[in-house]
């Protein structure tokens, strides 16, 4: 597969049109979320592939893409990798193809392969790789990656639809202006892509960076009123955090105590590890240790609560 790094390309795979795509090496993402965001936010590509994407667990997916995507990511893990920073590789992929990833047990490499799922019943595997430069890799690896990528446009000639169905949607946060902008550069994007005259392209740039400036205000003024409305209408935050949250795949393992937990069982035994190590016992409790909520104090005390008393709290809570 080959798309533009700088530009939105076409995807082509053995002459066969698949729609737009992104591939790019970043070389570190964690200092350029916000401008990445807006980027993203401003193109309409199908797919996304990145390669050194640098990220960690503290960074969530969110904060990288909106919510027309779905992300699988793979962050370079320092305890199978020599180099603790570094790595990693992402794919985004717009919500109406149907995608899903393939779970192959390759623990040392960094990759990610998904499964996509075409019309007539055809499926295609997508895999982003990457390799880092001290790799120790065989002589004939440039045979081999010939033979795959004969293999690979055999297989899209033979299977990939010609037709592309059109679903645009843009984010609901996006305003009038937004939009207008948006639909002027792709008109403007096309024109230049055919004539290639220098009036287009400093439309093309103008519009490109107005369009991210309008992206970056309508996000921010839908993040404040969220904020400014958090206590009268909670209701609108939980929304955003579900849908941000539901763009993401949750992680398949727990890190604690130098140690990584995959198993249901060791993680939950993690946390009750961790709840022993943060609280007392019930039998070394002393009710002389309890907090006076006017002050201050290591321990805080719990009266005895039934079934009832649950219930009536429960009664009380505001319906929203």
């Amino acid at each position: 597969m080959y798309c533009s790094a700088t530009d939105s390309s076409t995807t082509t795979f053995g002459g066969f049109y698949t729609g737009n795509g992104c591939q790019a090496n970043v070389r570190g993402l964690r200092t350029k979320t916000v401008d990445f965001f807006s980027s993203v936010a401003s193109e309409d590509f199908d797919v996304i592939c990145l390669t050194e994407t640098w990220l960690c667990e503290q960074i969530d997916s969110s904060d990288l893409f909106d919510d027309r995507y779905l992300v699988f990511r793979k962050d370079r893990d320092s305890s199978t990798s020599y180099c603790k920073r570094g790595g990693g590789v992402i794919v985004a992929i717009k919500k109406n193809v149907s995608a899903s990833q393939i779970h192959v047990p390759l623990i040392n490499l960094e990759c990610i392969w998904i499964s996509v799922k075409l019309k007539f019943g055809k499926k295609v595997a997508l895999c982003v790789l990457y390799l880092p430069p001290a790799s120790g890799i065989d002589s004939d690896v440039d045979d081999a990656i010939y033979n795959s990528y004969n293999r690979l446009d055999d297989a899209f000639v033979r299977t990939v639809p010609l037709k592309r169905a059109i679903t645009k949607k843009f984010p609901f946060w996006y305003s009038v202006e937004t939009k207008r902008l948006l639909r002027r550069k792709e008109i403007v994007r096309r024109l230049l892509l055919r004539h290639r005259n220098p009036v287009f392209i400093d439309e093309f740039r103008s519009s490109r960076t107005s369009v991210k400036f309008c992206i970056k205000r309508d996000h921010g003024n839908y993040l404040h009123l969220i904020e400014k409305d958090l206590i009268s209408e909670p209701k609108k935050f939980w929304s955003h955090f579900k849908k941000d949250k539901n763009n993401n795949h949750l992680t398949d393992k727990l890190y604690y105590n130098d140690k990584y937990f995959t198993s249901d069982i060791d993680t939950a035994n993690a946390y009750a590890d961790y709840s022993c190590s943060v609280f007392k016992p019930c039998s070394e409790y002393d009710s002389n240790d309890s907090v006076n909520f006017n002050g201050f104090g290591d321990f805080f005390g719990i009266d005895t609560i039934i079934y009832d008393d649950v219930v009536v709290a429960f009664k009380e809570l505001k319906s929203t």
